[in-house]
C-alpha cells in the first residue's frame, strides 16, 4: 500500500471558505457589515457603531437581516456600560449552522404560508382576503431571500 498524504482541515479554515462564498453574494451595506462583524467577532451593534463611527440605525437593520439569513448568530449578552442595557453579541455562522438556520426558517415560512392559503379558501371578507394575500406575498419574498443565499 502506498503512503497517503493527509491534510487536516481546521474549523476556522472551513468557516473562512464558507464566509468568502457567502460574502461574494451579498450586496452593499450587508457585505460591509458582515465583513466588520467577521473582523471583530463576537461583537454587538454598539461595538461596530463605535469602532466605525456609524449611526446605530444604519447598522442594526443589517444585523437583523444577516441574522434572518443565517449568516450571523447571537452568542451572548453583555452590559453596555454607557447605557446600562444589555447588548447582544454576534458571530459569523459556520456553513453548517447557516444551512440549518435557513432550512428551519424556510420550513416555518412555508408552513405559515400554507396556513394562510388554507384561510384564504374560507369564506372571508374582501378586506380579510386582501390582507391574507398581502401576507402571502410578504412570506414569498422572505422565502426567496433565504433561497438566494
Amino acid at each position: 500500500m502506498g503512503q497517503v498524504d493527509t491534510y487536516q482541515v481546521r474549523p476556522h479554515q472551513v468557516r473562512n471558505k464558507s464566509y468568502q462564498q457567502i460574502y461574494q453574494k451579498l450586496s452593499g451595506t450587508r457585505k460591509k457589515t458582515l465583513k466588520m462583524i467577521s473582523k471583530h467577532e463576537p461583537c454587538s451593534v454598539q461595538d461596530i457603531t463605535k469602532l466605525y463611527n456609524i449611526d446605530t440605525c444604519r447598522v442594526s437593520g443589517r444585523f437583523k437581516e444577516l441574522t434572518q439569513r443565517g449568516l450571523i448568530i447571537p452568542v451572548g449578552i453583555k452590559t453596555n456600560y454607557d447605557t446600562g442595557h444589555g447588548n447582544t453579541f454576534y458571530r459569523v455562522t459556520t456553513e453548517e449552522e447557516g444551512i440549518d438556520i435557513r432550512n428551519k426558517t424556510f420550513v416555518e415560512l412555508r408552513n405559515k404560508k400554507d396556513k394562510l392559503i388554507n384561510d384564504l379558501n374560507l369564506k372571508l371578507s374582501d378586506l380579510t382576503k386582501y390582507a391574507v394575500e398581502k401576507e402571502i406575498i410578504k412570506i414569498n419574498r422572505m422565502i426567496n431571500t433565504i433561497l438566494c443565499n
